[in-house]
């Protein structure tokens, strides 16, 4: 293991702790506003103590107090947060995709979305988890609700994609960085394979978009192999279920963006038409083959690039000698 790989993995290790440490702290300041908003207690006087100095009525016609629900303003500060902090990465990997030659720039927003959307926000907001709900309430108008923010996820994405290409699965998507840190030194599979395994991801977007029509079921989270490593917790099946992913994510390049994951077939269909998405010159390309070569989704022919299956990861500008890549 190369001394790149061990400083990332030390990394991850360390955000790992840190995420930890946040969610407890998240969860002891939740315990304090639940007491702080918590209904007082009858029996207490103004001492906190239970000797009440006079004596209260009993009721016994069977009346049982409704239960409270209180929505704390931390909560719309989170969501206003994440929508503010996708709009700002997206941005910012667009803006770096597309100036910057070395793509080790492109760490900056892909770090901080593995670290707000992955480890600290749990893997939430989820645009993929955003088609059930999208499509579950266009179904069923009023049978779910549906959030601004879950709205905002499920677009902003998408429409990045129409005018830069998949700059969220390059510089964004927590799932596509831990693929990417994983992966340095991954393998690419065989091409009739890989085209085998690419209908994974449209048989698991029908049957999301079915089930979600039919049932308001959400299965695509079910089939999340990191949601677990995000939040640290579930039973000994999904560990094992992740640790395998895991492993593959070392042996094969982005197995989940290239066969899987169904918000990457959406994407891949808007950055196809996409304004700004990275072409090759054909006049100043000397067909070394050397971008082809380097690209980890076999997105690259001929000199041609697909903007379908292309995750923006800046490996064909950053090798491209005559910068016929742009």
């Amino acid at each position: 293991m190369t001394r790149r790989a061990l400083s990332l993995l030390g990394v991850l290790a360390a955000v790992l702790l840190g995420a930890g440490s946040a969610g407890a702290a998240t969860n002891t300041q939740n315990d304090l506003l639940s007491e702080l908003f918590a209904p007082a207690d009858t029996n207490l006087n103004v001492f906190g103590t239970n000797a009440c100095p006079h004596v209260l009525p009993s009721f016994n016609d069977g009346y049982q107090f409704p239960e409270q629900h209180v929505t704390f303003p931390v909560v719309l500060a989170w969501r206003v947060a994440d929508s503010v902090l996708l709009f700002a990465l997206l941005g910012l990997g667009a803006w770096l995709f597309h100036s910057r030659r070395d793509r080790r720039w492109l760490w900056l927003p892909l770090g901080a979305g593995l670290f707000w959307f992955g480890f600290l926000r749990h893997g939430c907001i989820c645009p993929i988890g955003a088609i059930g709900n999208v499509t579950a309430a266009l179904a069923r108008p009023g049978a779910i609700g549906l959030s601004l923010f879950t709205v905002i996820a499920f677009l902003l994405p998408l429409a990045a994609a129409l005018v830069f290409g998949r700059v969220f699965c390059g510089a964004v998507c927590p799932m596509g960085a831990m693929q990417e840190l994983l992966g340095g030194r991954a393998r690419r599979v065989p091409r009739r394979l890989d085209r085998v395994l690419r209908l994974g991801g449209w048989l698991l977007l029908a049957g999301a978009l079915a089930a979600a029509v039919r049932a308001l079921a959400l299965p695509i989270c079910k089939l999340d192999p990191f949601v677990t490593l995000f939040r640290l917790t579930g039973p000994r099946e999904l560990w094992l279920y992740t640790a395998a992913f895991l492993l593959l994510c070392v042996l094969v390049a982005r197995p989940y963006c290239r066969w899987l994951c169904p918000y990457a077939k959406l994407l891949g269909l808007f950055a196809k038409i996409s304004f700004l998405g990275r072409r090759i010159d054909a006049a100043s390309c000397g067909r070394c083959g050397a971008c082809e070569s380097q690209c980890p989704v076999d997105a690259i022919r001929d000199g041609h690039i697909d903007l379908f299956a292309c995750v923006a990861c800046g490996r064909c500008t950053e090798n491209c000698a005559r910068k016929a890549v742009r």
